[in-house]
């Protein structure tokens, strides 16, 4: 379950920004289907970014592939650059800084580097110190790991060091990150990893009725896994193809990649969805560019889903579908990006606003946006554009 990211000096944001999904206490009469528990706090379920192009929407996204990256390609060797992605390429300390929960344990993980070093680094547990670092120094420290603290490289992160060599808690906070978040963006593509779960008949008669109800066309799903019947597969790679039925009523079958961007993001989503519900996980889904992916109905039901009482996911979003910010949404689950024209972009809730005028159904927040009372709205000089197009 995610319950917060801070994030300091990464591509667009060099200032600290903080987004949370902590359940905001100003809202009343909220169903508690719509929030998760843990211990005695509430979290939303879902979380919406709106802003500008280029104001830092999709970059908050990028700060959790950053960190997925920093585990999943660690460095080798001592000279090894770790991975920054500075605002302007500045040579200060890049910082992130996220809260979550996992195996009925909160966590809380914190690290600051730059290229050459980690200079800050600590995991908590339930508020209690797991380890912590210094540079060089490490004040807290598990004892599997005093025997090799003199091996560990300033450009290593200690986190992936104690995992590997298995301190629990460190084990569990690390499979957090690489298990419990799915990403779907143009960039980090579509791990079809999940889809390995369609060879169970239950699982896969549940996804073949939601994409008919969606209206997709598609008749079925045939999934092949290397090492089940067909060799020509390398190791570990997933083959997905979809029916169809032309007009003429006639079936024809295409490749996964072949279908649309659309098509894809949605299965992947619910495919994600039914995985989480399958292995009792509580997963975190990323997705950039909701609103080119998925049509305004569609995305309607796909959010009002995760408010059901038998869905324990989470789910982050990007996007300029404005019709979105009058579709009940409560304002914590609102969020928005600006970019100062200098290129420094802030983040900030809805919910970070007292007008209570904002928390009634009518409020009329779209309109709000467009006239720029909300902050967050593109400054665009028509005539400029028009006469540069003469």
């Amino acid at each position: 379950m995610f319950d917060y990211i801070k994030f300091r000096n990464f591509r667009s944001y060099y200032d600290e920004n903080q987004l949370t999904m902590v359940a905001s206490k100003k809202i009343r009469g909220r169903p508690k289907d719509a929030t998760l528990q843990f211990k005695k706090e509430r979290f939303i379920k879902s979380a919406l970014l709106f802003g500008a192009n280029a104001s830092g929407k999709t970059n908050v996204i990028y700060a959790f592939a950053e960190m997925v990256k920093l585990l999943n390609q660690p460095t080798e060797l001592a000279g090894t650059p770790l991975p920054t992605a500075a605002f302007g390429n500045n040579k200060e300390n890049t910082m992130f800084e996220f809260g979550f929960m996992k195996d009925k344990v909160a966590f809380e993980y914190h690290i600051e580097y730059n290229e050459q070093e980690v200079v800050e680094e600590w995991l908590k547990a339930d508020g209690q110190l797991v380890f912590s670092r210094k540079g060089q120094s490490y004040p807290v420290m598990p004892d599997q790991l005093q025997v090799i603290e003199p091996n560990i490289r300033k450009n290593q992160l200690l986190l992936f060091v104690a995992q590997a060599n298995n301190v629990e808690l460190a084990s569990v906070a690390t499979a957090w990150f690489l298990e419990d978040i799915d990403f779907i963006t143009p960039e980090t593509g579509i791990n079809k990893a999940d889809f390995k779960l369609l060879k169970k008949p239950m699982i896969k008669n549940k996804f073949v009725q939601i994409l008919q109800a969606a209206d997709f066309n598609i008749l079925d799903v045939f999934v092949k896994v290397k090492g089940e019947h067909d060799h020509h597969l390398e190791q570990g790679q997933i083959d997905v193809t979809l029916q169809h039925e032309d007009k003429d009523k006639k079936c024809f079958n295409l490749d996964f990649e072949d279908e649309s961007r659309g098509t894809k993001a949605w299965m992947f989503a619910i495919m994600a969805i039914l995985s989480a519900n399958e292995s009792k996980q509580n997963k975190l889904i990323l997705i950039d560019e909701f609103d080119s992916s998925f049509h305004f109905e569609l995305a309607k039901v796909f959010l009002s889903i995760l408010d059901e009482r038998n869905q324990n996911n989470q789910l982050l979003l990007t996007t300029h579908d404005l019709s979105l910010l009058d579709n009940n949404l409560s304002q914590d689950k609102i969020w928005f990006t600006e970019n100062d024209g200098d290129g420094y972009s802030k983040l900030f809730s809805l919910d970070d606003f007292d007008d209570p005028r904002l928390r009634r159904k009518d409020a009329g927040i779209r309109k709000r946006y467009l006239e720029g009372q909300l902050g967050a709205t593109p400054i665009i000089n028509t005539a400029v554009i028009k006469e540069a197009f003469g």
